[in-house]
């Protein structure tokens, strides 16, 4: 990563992953703002069919998908975009940020091998 990366997002994220190949994030502080998306990045030892889901958690405890990553090890910056809903509640042709408002996020990872890995996975949020 380069230096000075971590400053142009606004809140890092990282799990351990135990012996069984998961592990689970602590959640952020509450936030507010419009989320862009999410740069992850993946410890060399992981297996290549490591998942990573991120999840927001709302006010009233509800909890959302945000992005999974299935079977992939690819560090890289992965933006979050949401498919706009019409009037009748179908799907429009547009998609627009996710907007923060005190919700917490986290993430969980399945499948990322033996042995335990320290920090490794780390999840970069930018919220503008």
């Amino acid at each position: 990563m380069m230096a000075g990366f971590d400053e142009l997002y606004t809140m890092a994220m990282a799990a351990d992953v135990a012996a069984d190949g998961t592990g689970t994030s602590n959640q952020t502080p509450m936030l507010k703002g419009m989320l862009w998306g999410f740069y992850v990045t993946y410890h060399a030892s992981l297996d290549a069919g490591t998942d990573v889901t991120i999840k927001a958690v709302l006010s009233d405890g509800t909890e959302i998908t945000l992005l999974t990553l299935t079977n992939n090890k690819t560090s890289g910056l992965y933006p979050v975009r949401l498919v706009e809903k019409k009037a009748d509640g179908t799907d429009g042709t547009g998609a627009t940020y996710y907007a923060l408002t005190d919700d917490r996020l986290y993430f969980t990872v399945a499948g990322g091998g033996a042995p335990a890995i320290a920090d490794a996975v780390k999840v970069y949020a930018k919220i503008i």
